[in-house]
């Protein structure tokens, strides 16, 4: 919806818009799984790429008014399992990373074909 020089999305059925997130984030998670590259580049291609240069030069300037940060990082908390008589039995959860540590395990699990 363009108002007053500014673009919004409306939406009218917020069930559907839930529906249609929740279709996307399950055609995504079959691709990963799947390991598709031509799915994955098929869907990006289609949906991710293609943005009204107006519409993304308003959101921009809006961003810029809120001084919202470009790039966000998140610290996930570490679940550890709690195992007993050799199963897991509950998890305990750990904040004890940094983003930096955080990162670097990330790296570390990235090359490893070990689970853990």
């Amino acid at each position: 919806v363009h108002k007053d020089a500014d673009y919004f999305v409306a939406l009218e059925n917020l069930d559907r818009a839930r529906q249609g997130v929740a279709e996307l984030l399950s055609t995504l998670q079959t691709i990963k799984s799947r390991g598709d590259e031509k799915a994955a580049t098929d869907l990006f291609e289609r949906f991710g790429t293609h943005l009204d240069p107006a519409i993304r030069k308003n959101i921009t300037a809006r961003a810029e008014r809120l001084r919202l940060p470009r790039v966000n990082a998140f610290v996930f908390p570490r679940l550890e399992p709690v195992v007993e008589n050799g199963q897991v039995v509950d998890a305990t959860i750990r904040e004890d990373e940094t983003l930096t540590s955080q990162q670097l395990r990330f790296s570390r699990m990235r090359f490893s074909t070990a689970i853990g």
